[in-house]
């Protein structure tokens, strides 16, 4: 059995501005893997921003399952200001720990200087500051494809002069593999479909040391990039991604699709940065 051991996982993002408080909390992107350093404030935490820059951009997100409009302060020069923010759709954004989170909301900071955000409510807001003297960009987590599973049915996508393997994950079955480790671990799923099927919903289960981590869910429709090779009838779906972070130590992943009539297409990376690979 193939054991993959992961070394070291985390990125961080820097900014000009002093960050005091909170807990960092990378939030990311299912479309794309890319993330961005939040800091989580959870009831009556305070996160003090020192040297702010005019025109810098504070942007919040919360738990997908708090729904209407929520509430933070601002402290500047001893005023206070009460934010009034809308919970926005977020079914892509994600913490490392797959936390569904929302699209964020920004407000602009008129005046340089420190600024104290307070959270008075029950439930976790995600703060981050964009500043205006650098390009706000997500950072990519760096994956590199592994095949962690033996003797398992594969497919092979094509398209252009580029070949990735896939994991055939039939209705009912399971696929399990041990890991290492602390790191993230990279999940891209797909649906085999018929020619000239619409948009379809799906999910499958991750579970890790045999405790349900996350079950996936999400809507895909035909690719318009990659076949199957040599297998003409069969047809992919677009990829959806998920990633899950992993602490140090022994993990033992398993992926169980729960569907009684939709087969998947299950592809496995892990952070290229912070990988070796052991046979054991």
């Amino acid at each position: 059995m193939k054991t993959i051991l992961l070394l070291l996982s985390i990125i961080s993002v820097s900014y000009s501005s002093i960050i005091t408080g909170g807990v960092k909390t990378p939030v990311y992107s299912e479309s794309d893997s890319k993330h961005a350093v939040y800091y989580a404030l959870f009831e009556n935490d305070t996160l003090k921003i020192s040297d702010v820059k005019k025109g810098s951009f504070l942007k919040t997100r919360k738990n997908c399952d708090i729904k209407g409009n929520y509430f933070y302060k601002i402290i500047k020069d001893s005023k206070k200001t009460t934010i009034k923010k809308k919970v926005l759709d977020g079914s892509k954004f994600y913490t490392l720990k797959g936390v569904n989170v929302s699209k964020f909301n920004k407000i602009e900071i008129d005046q340089a200087g420190d600024i104290l955000v307070v959270n008075n409510d029950k439930t976790p807001l995600y703060v981050a500051l964009s500043d205006p003297n650098k390009e706000s960009k997500a950072t990519s987590l760096g994956f590199i494809g592994f095949d962690p599973v033996l003797d398992f049915k594969e497919e092979i996508l094509v398209s252009d002069n580029k070949e990735i393997k896939y994991y055939l994950l039939e209705p009912g079955k399971d696929l399990e593999f041990p890991i290492s480790g602390k790191g993230n671990l990279k999940i891209v799923s797909r649906l085999l479909l018929d020619n000239g099927t619409s948009k379809q919903n799906y999910s499958y289960d991750v579970l890790n040391n045999d405790k349900l981590v996350r079950t996936v869910s999400g809507m895909t429709s035909l690719s318009k990039d990659f076949l199957v090779k040599d297998k003409e009838i069969l047809l992919p779906s677009r990829g959806n991604s998920s990633v899950f972070v992993l602490n140090n130590s022994d993990h033992k992943i398993k992926v169980k699709n729960p569907s009684n009539n939709k087969t998947l297409l299950v592809r496995f990376l892990i952070n290229k940065s912070a990988v070796s690979v052991s046979n054991l």
